[in-house]
């Protein structure tokens, strides 16, 4: 019994990239399609909020009693973007200006992102 490898024919590399691009595009989608795990109950000092189902969001925490039927659109808040810890020890051929330019880039991308998402997936109206 022969028990050496085989050779790889030429079109192996391209047979293996093709499956690796396909995960790559494909796995994102699939963790996406999850159902969202049932979390616990809000700790104690939740300041009274009781958990809420809701066909739109993952997680909704409400006052007993209260309701959000008279209210059509959200406002979301501005996001704060911060480093690690030593990310400017670890970076230091980028300048605390460029730094500043970065962590702003970022929180404007994500507060747009993250409204754009609120409407495209959720139908919410976005307030200005």
């Amino acid at each position: 019994m022969n028990t050496l490898p085989r050779r790889l024919s030429a079109a192996a590399p391209r047979k293996a990239l093709a499956l690796l691009v396909a995960l790559v595009l494909v796995l994102p989608l699939a963790a996406r399609a999850q159902k969202p795990v049932d979390l616990p109950p809000p700790p104690p000092d939740a300041e009274g909020l009781v958990r809420q189902r809701s066909r739109a969001l993952d997680e909704v925490y409400l006052r007993p009693g209260a309701s959000f039927a008279g209210y059509h659109r959200v406002l979301v808040a501005p996001v704060d973007v911060s480093f690690a810890r030593y990310w400017a020890r670890d970076h230091r051929d980028i300048k605390p200006e460029e730094s500043l330019r970065l962590r702003e880039d970022l929180a404007k991308l994500a507060h747009k992102e993250f409204g754009r998402d609120l409407q495209r997936e959720g139908g919410y109206a976005i307030a200005q």
